[in-house]
């Protein structure tokens, strides 16, 4: 999967007995020809609806961030688990200010067509998860051509290059991530170079 995890298994396989495959993905038919403007007004997070896969961290940042830019959304695409239910979902975002609340849009599970189109519609994808190997999610942002915001799990440094086709971010400090969300956001042209 990536060079970076084969401390993982080297207890068990020899490093000589061991090739790295990188994982991929097929490109996006439906956005060929996507022109980046800079402006971001979508952000997506796109993962089964737990913690550990940095949900309630993508909803604080966007917290955070939403005073500033009346006209960001956050789309939540993903499954609910036995981690995180509906109740817990709307209690969570019942919490938020009303103005805030009110632009996290919950979408539940995606797929084909819907998920391409969701990911087409999207302007930055947030990831801030605090436990992964190598989220393959970030391989399809990639390919919708989406700048990427997420943390140095796992392989996750090995698909995102810090300042280079996003951030990294830590999960554990949200204010710290906004601001370096919104200095992105406040800067088209490195939106579009990301």
């Amino acid at each position: 999967m990536a060079e970076s995890l084969y401390p993982d298994v080297a207890a068990f396989i020899p490093r000589e007995r061991c090739l790295v495959l990188p994982n991929a993905v097929s490109g996006p038919e439906a956005t060929q020809g996507r022109v980046c403007t800079g402006r971001v007004k979508r952000i997506l997070y796109l993962a089964n609806y737990q913690p550990a896969k940095g949900l309630l961290t993508a909803i604080d940042i966007f917290a955070v961030l939403a005073p500033d830019f009346p006209e960001l959304e956050l789309h939540l695409v993903g499954a609910y688990s036995k981690r995180w239910s509906e109740p817990q979902m709307r209690d969570y975002l019942g919490r938020l200010p009303p103005a805030v609340g009110a632009r996290v849009h919950v979408h539940g599970p995606l797929f084909g067509a819907a998920k391409q189109q969701a990911l087409a519609r999207a302007d930055l994808f947030l990831y801030p998860s605090r436990h992964d190997a190598f989220p393959l999610v970030l391989l399809e942002a990639l390919a919708h051509g989406l700048p990427l915001v997420s943390t140095a799990q796992g392989a996750i440094p090995d698909i995102l290059r810090n300042g280079w086709n996003g951030l990294l971010i830590d999960p554990e400090r949200v204010g710290d991530a906004a601001r370096e969300i919104a200095r992105l956001i406040g800067d088209p042209a490195r939106v579009r170079t990301l």
